[in-house]
């Protein structure tokens, strides 16, 4: 179906459907969080489903030999006890907070991205990238407002600790020579939910019969964005896919206000979009 377009257009089309599947499973995620079941449940039953589809179309991803990846076993190691970590914060995250205040912690991922790789790797910040640091942190201060008195200051460290986990996560990928895209998708999620399901055990709730349907589907948009996002970053510039990575907050907007009734305030806006022009000047530096 997309035969005819080229590498960076293909990779911007699957970029945006995998975030739109990841804001599609996120929803179901907070609807049943609202619903009573516990994180431990959500996240084993969503990546225990995530890694079964994988698996299903692990042809495409490598193969299944491909998992025999030795070399890079510790760092598959650590990338999966960072989704763990990962997971059981946004899951929470996202049954205490609207979707658009989740997603503005998540949108400062490149911008935590250039402050893990600066010491890991040994990259030079230079004036573009300290340019945008300043603009995500001053955006940060300008959606959560943590010196107002009616701000939830107690939940922006955990915000700001998934969305510096994202990143460390995602710049560890640069460490995994020759890995296969179903290597660096299948053990995180199946990791996770191995993890997890000692816990989910321990405080599990019968799945009433509307509700499997949404962890069927939660579970399988998990694997779609995880096969899209993985399969245009291998095939297109990144420059050009990152960006692909807002439209989540459209998503956030329109299902919050439709399905939850939560609408962002203005200055949460006014700082979103701080945080956006900083991930811009990102793509546009590196592109440089």
């Amino acid at each position: 179906m997309l035969a005819h377009l080229g590498k960076t257009q293909r990779g911007m089309v699957l970029a945006f459907a995998g975030y739109t599947a990841f804001a599609f499973s996120d929803t179901c995620v907070k609807i049943l969080a609202e619903r009573g079941y516990s994180i431990y449940q959500i996240v084993t039953i969503d990546t225990g489903i995530g890694a079964l589809l994988l698996l299903l179309v692990s042809s495409r991803m490598g193969g299944l030999a491909s998992l025999k990846d030795g070399p890079n076993a510790k760092i598959h190691a650590i990338r999966t006890l960072l989704n763990f970590v990962i997971n059981l914060l946004l899951v929470y995250c996202l049954s205490i907070m609207p979707l658009a205040t989740v997603y503005t912690a998540v949108f400062t991922k490149p911008v935590m991205a250039i402050l893990i790789a600066a010491p890991l790797y040994g990259e030079r910040i230079g004036l573009h990238r300290a340019t945008a640091i300043a603009l995500g942190l001053f955006g940060i201060m300008i959606a959560f407002q943590p010196w107002q008195s009616g701000a939830d200051t107690q939940n922006i460290p955990l915000l700001m600790l998934m969305a510096f986990t994202v990143a460390l996560m995602f710049v560890l990928t640069r460490s995994l020579k020759g890995s296969s895209a179903l290597a660096m998708s299948f053990y995180p999620v199946a990791g996770t939910c191995l993890l997890t399901l000692p816990l989910m055990i321990m405080d599990y709730t019968p799945v009433a019969a509307q509700d499997f349907l949404l962890f069927i589907l939660s579970g399988a948009l998990i694997a779609t964005a995880i096969t899209c996002v993985s399969w245009a970053f291998r095939i297109a510039d990144s420059a050009a896919v990152s960006p692909m990575m807002y439209t989540e907050m459209i998503w956030a907007m329109l299902f919050g206000a439709l399905i939850f009734g939560d609408i962002p305030g203005p200055m949460m806006l006014i700082g979103v979009g701080f945080i956006i022009i900083a991930g811009f000047i990102l793509v546009l530096s590196e592109r440089r």
